[in-house]
């Protein structure tokens, strides 16, 4: 794993160009260029690593190899410990039952954690990694006598 620093918008477009598939390299971003100062964790295949990383240093960027074998590792730890949560769904399983399998799809798929200010995500550095803001509940966050008793939304 390689830590990239970008820290100019030629940089940011450089990385943003590899993000998109325009990659020579077989590239894994776990944290994907969003702006300047903030980290870009990348995985490389290990047959483009050297070039990769002479590229990195002909382009002048700061980068540090993270973990320089990543297989070595996750292989030596447990996958799994104590119990899995799971839950089952069963949808479908009837012939008149026609929406059944869409309804069970969308609970899945359903991001439940989405609020109605559709404002964009806004990503702050905080000590050594970023953190990111999907939005806010706007039932909680205003001084106007929001939770109260009296108040029913």
């Amino acid at each position: 794993m390689i830590r990239i620093y970008p820290d100019s918008d030629d940089t940011l477009r450089y990385l943003n160009t590899l993000y998109e598939g325009n990659s020579p390299y077989e590239l894994d971003f776990w944290q994907p260029p969003t702006h300047v100062g903030a980290i870009v964790d990348v995985t490389v295949a290990p047959f483009d690593a050297p070039i990769f990383v002479r590229d990195l240093e002909s382009k002048k960027l700061n980068y540090v190899v993270a973990v320089n074998d990543l297989e070595k590792q996750i292989s030596g730890r447990r996958s799994v410990t104590g119990k899995k949560i799971s839950m089952w769904i069963d949808a479908g399983i009837h012939a008149r039952e026609w929406i059944a399998p869409a309804t069970a799809m969308y609970i899945v798929h359903e991001n439940r954690m989405w609020r109605k200010n559709r404002r964009p995500a806004t990503c702050k550095r905080h000590h050594f990694h970023t953190v990111c803001c999907a939005g806010v509940d706007l039932n909680r966050n205003f001084d106007w006598f929001w939770s109260c008793k009296s108040v029913i939304v």
